[in-house]
């Protein structure tokens, strides 16, 4: 099974917006007004999908959505989800969406190993890697 995270986001992101975003990072959207797409370079892909407001209810606990909202400082609007291959590079390139994200928009990362990041540790560990796709 491949990894997974989740960025999440205090802000409303249309499914136009995420396809833009999604797009602006050299990614794809496999038909117009998808809410799931993919990013891939070299031989790494991260695939995304976009949840909004209702989804998150539905599909999270009130405790969880609680304690998102108290790291992001505001209720969770959206969150995307990311799915990694298991290439060497794919955990350098779901934290370089993460980063490019957050750029835009007030986000949290839940990363691959159940640790949830500010956008300034998020911006740290990639930094880390020095490396610019």
């Amino acid at each position: 099974m491949s990894d997974s995270a989740m960025i999440i986001s205090s802000e409303i992101v249309s499914t136009e917006e995420f396809c833009n975003f999604v797009k602006g990072v050299g990614g794809y959207i496999p038909h117009l007004g998808a809410s799931r797409g993919g990013v891939d370079k070299g031989e790494s892909s991260v695939w995304l999908g976009l949840l909004d407001e209702d989804m998150i209810h539905e599909m999270y606990s009130d405790r969880d959505v609680a304690e998102w909202e108290a790291k992001l400082g505001a209720a969770p609007q959206i969150i995307v989800e990311l799915r990694l291959d298991h290439s060497p590079r794919a955990k350098l390139l779901y934290l370089w969406v993460a980063f490019v994200f957050g750029k835009k928009w007030n986000s949290i990362l839940y990363d691959v190993n159940d640790e949830l990041l500010s956008y300034a540790q998020v911006s740290g560990r990639y930094q880390e890697f020095g490396v610019e796709w």
